[in-house]
């Protein structure tokens, strides 16, 4: 886990396929840890903690679901996570995320 996320320190995330990884290794693991040891203690069936598909599946959403939510912040601080394909692909995207930004902080 340490040796994937250190890949990762210097390094923009570019494509999905590196995004998918970067994700793998900072949530995926956990979810793979979490469902094998909820498996062993015998809180979940015994299949969770087989299942390591769907536990880094769970996990990679997870996680992107918090870089969608953080996207400005980490943008105003310097720091990417978004797929720079994704950002080149749809460069309406940041101002999308920035106007559906402000209507979150507004409710709060």
């Amino acid at each position: 886990m340490g040796v994937g996320m250190a890949e990762f320190l210097e390094k923009k995330v570019s494509c999905m396929k590196e995004w998918d990884k970067y994700c793998h290794y900072v949530a995926g693991l956990v979810g793979i840890g979490l469902s094998r040891l909820f498996s062993a203690s015998q809180l979940e069936d015994a299949e969770v903690g087989r299942d390591t598909e769907l536990a880094n599946s769970m996990g990679l959403f997870l996680q992107k679901t918090n870089i969608i939510r953080d996207y400005l912040e980490d943008q105003q601080e310097g720091r990417a996570f978004w797929p720079q394909e994704v950002q080149a692909f749809n460069p309406a995207l940041v101002p999308f995320l920035m106007r559906f930004h402000d209507r979150v902080v507004n409710l709060q």
